[in-house]
């Protein structure tokens, strides 16, 4: 979930709006990968289905080469593998 919108959030860019949190706002990369994946899905009403790794979601996953959560959250990294509805793409 995002604000996007050109008169108060004018970036679309999810990995600069980590990096924002992180430097100016000083949040974790734990915080900021809730707020990216469950409290995003409980804002727009979808945390029964979205949100978490779990039986019976959705299962929109990406996943990322680094053993590092910072390095994924704030990083310019590609996922390796993306998963949509369960199925790799």
């Amino acid at each position: 979930a995002t604000d996007f919108n050109p008169g108060t959030a004018p970036a679309h860019d999810l990995q600069l709006t980590h990096m924002l949190a992180a430097s100016q706002l000083k949040m974790s990369a734990a915080e900021i990968l809730c707020g990216s994946t469950w409290n995003a899905a409980a804002a727009l009403g979808l945390e029964k289905t979205h949100g978490v790794i779990a039986p019976g979601r959705a299962g929109n996953v990406l996943l990322y080469r680094s053993d590092s959560l910072q390095q994924i959250i704030i990083g310019r990294e590609m996922p390796a593998k993306i998963i949509l509805r369960g199925a790799p793409v």
